[in-house]
């Protein structure tokens, strides 16, 4: 009877539904404090497809919108709304927080095809203090599309075909830009393993792959056709979080706008090396403002590249030491290629965000990041998770009398 108990108690189940419940307080916690649409977020979009689809019980097929195809966020809680009637701000906000929450369970469970449940554990609050959970958590069918992702990459990995089919169908349905770089993914691996005539793994990776290619083409490009008009939109909606100078601290040492200023016009985004016609993210994170930065950006900004360099060195090491499965270790080549082209190719970095780019990534990589926290002591690497989390959560600025 106890060691029935022990193994319920210890399961992988039990350990995604304590991640999964734990990830949740803290999205909904943040979508809570504020029961309003961001004007300044692409939010606003999906919102406005919701509302049409609760006022007429329909989906707004229009070319000229970007958001229609993500029914996970706008035409499915909408037909809830109609039926239940609970409050449509209420629950377009909380809706798309209960998928969204899934993504650090997905990847404990990732991490427990390589780790015992204490670095499995580890490599989920690596992905918990991402800055789109502990920050920023509004962020509808990207974050759905997070989540299904994961979920895809946790089912191929661990060889569950009939799951990874499904997840790759709800990620079509959650997010175009999600779908595209799955897809690419998908195929890049493929094509790796087929050429290696793997063919145990490649026939595994090939049902899932089809699904997502036959469904998405038929859903974004044949059904809804929001994707013909992705690269207008995205430039349009890109939201330039940093140039925000009330969000940088203290008042006498503000960040001059024009700092992280950002062109729009087409052809500044193949200008590599000019910095200044980046978009914000990368100019901070390339050291732009840190003359201006507080002490708590600083901090976080030193912190934020301790991580990213522990991260490639995890997945150097992984792939020296062969520690991943064959076609875990093709998806980490792949995603570390997608990171490394949107860094060099402005338009694409402008077009889904580098910072999505990056948590796309780590969806992939972190596995390799608690490989290598395990050539290290255990509590040296949940200490600097810690430490990086109350940078990122805004708790560390607080302390300095700032407000994030």
């Amino acid at each position: 009877m106890i060691e029935k108990a022990n193994k319920i108690l210890f399961s992988n189940a039990t350990g995604f539904l304590f991640i999964y419940l734990l990830t949740l307080s803290i999205v909904l916690g943040y979508v809570l404090q504020n029961l309003e649409v961001l004007i300044y977020s692409d939010r606003l979009f999906e919102y406005a497809c919701y509302l049409y689809t609760i006022e007429t019980g329909t989906l707004q097929m229009s070319a000229d919108s970007l958001v229609n195809s993500s029914i996970m966020v706008n035409y499915i809680p909408a037909l809830i709304q109609r039926a239940t009637n609970i409050d449509p701000i209420l629950l377009f906000k909380i809706f798309p927080q209960f998928f969204f929450a899934m993504t650090p369970a997905f990847i404990y469970l990732i991490g427990r095809l390589y780790f015992s449940r204490r670095y499995a554990l580890l490599g989920a609050l690596f992905m918990l203090t991402n800055f789109y959970i502990l920050f920023y958590p509004e962020i509808g069918r990207v974050g759905v599309g997070f989540s299904m992702m994961a979920g895809a990459v946790w089912a191929i990995l661990d060889r569950r075909i009939l799951w990874a089919s499904i997840f790759v169908i709800l990620v079509v349905f959650a997010h175009y830009g999600t779908t595209f770089l799955l897809a690419s993914l998908l195929l890049f691996t493929f094509v790796i393993l087929f050429s290696m005539r793997r063919t145990c793994e490649w026939k595994r990776l090939l049902i899932p792959l089809v699904i997502l290619v036959a469904v998405g083409s038929i859903w974004h490009i044949g059904i809804v056709q929001s994707s013909w008009n992705v690269s207008y939109w995205a430039v349009k909606q890109t939201i330039d979080i940093t140039s925000d100078v009330s969000g940088w601290g203290d008042k006498p040492k503000q960040i001059p706008k024009e700092v992280v200023s950002e062109e729009t016009d087409e052809s500044a985004y193949n200008r590599l090396w000019d910095l200044k016609k980046r978009e914000s993210v990368v100019q901070v994170a390339f050291g732009r403002t840190l003359p201006y930065m507080n002490i708590p950006q600083k901090i976080e900004f030193a912190l934020a590249w301790l991580v990213i360099l522990t991260l490639a060195g995890g997945t150097i090491y992984s792939l020296h030491k062969r520690t991943l499965t064959l076609t875990h270790a093709i998806m980490a080549i792949g995603v570390t290629i997608m990171f490394a082209l949107a860094l060099f190719f402005p338009a694409a970095s402008k077009l889904y965000g580098i910072y999505r780019f990056y948590t796309t990534a780590i969806i992939v990589l972190t596995p390799c990041w608690v490989l290598l926290a395990k050539k290290t002591k255990y509590y040296y690497a949940l200490g600097l998770l810690m430490v990086y989390a109350l940078c990122i959560s805004g708790i560390l600025y607080s302390w300095f009398g700032i407000v994030k």
